[in-house]
């Protein structure tokens, strides 16, 4: 489902200082039971709109990509995507849409979900909390105006790197957190 800008509800009252910032670094674990993969546990990320997978009533495969930068593929893969009548969720970098204005609007158009990966891909616990907000709403903001479409309003922490603090940023915000439950180079 596809979040809008015009009913997104952006919170400004929460205390920042008073959530932990320890930084986690994202994992899942295989099975050969064909279950849903283990992952990170350390809190329930779901109490911060975070999930890796997405409850349904029927078996789905989300596919998902990280595009911090362009190395060649995109194109390929889109036609394929197309070819098989897929839809997928890429999650972009400001430097991306910058570098391939075409490639973010053909992803739009063909009717991809085109996310938020950051302007500058930094482990964002690292960052201040306004330095956070402004990774994921300066990212949003070049994307509609250099592109004309909104970014959809998902997010991928860089790196796989975030904290209580950086997930309840991404939630007050209006973003969906997104993790991976497998992962290929």
């Amino acid at each position: 489902a596809r979040l809008s800008h015009e009913n997104r509800n952006v919170k400004t009252d929460t205390d920042y200082d008073a959530i932990d910032n320890t930084l986690y670094a994202w994992w899942f674990k295989r099975n050969d039971d064909h279950e849903k993969s283990g992952c990170q546990q350390d809190f329930e990320i779901t109490d911060y709109d975070a999930h890796y997978t997405m409850p349904v009533s029927e078996k789905r495969i989300y596919l998902t990509f990280d595009c911090g930068y362009e190395n060649g593929f995109t194109a390929d893969i889109l036609d394929t995507l197309k070819e098989e009548n897929v839809t997928a969720a890429f999650f972009v970098t400001q430097t991306f849409v910058r570098d391939n204005i075409d490639l973010a609007k053909r992803m739009k158009e063909e009717g991809h979900l085109v996310c938020n990966h950051t302007v500058t891909h930094p482990s964002m616990p690292s960052k201040q909390v306004e330095e956070q907000k402004k990774e994921l709403l300066s990212c949003e903001q070049y994307m509609k105006e250099n592109t004309g479409y909104d970014m959809d309003l998902f997010f991928r922490p860089p790196k796989g790197e975030y904290s209580k603090r950086t997930l309840q940023i991404a939630k007050d915000l209006g973003y969906t957190t997104i993790f991976w439950s497998m992962a290929y180079l």
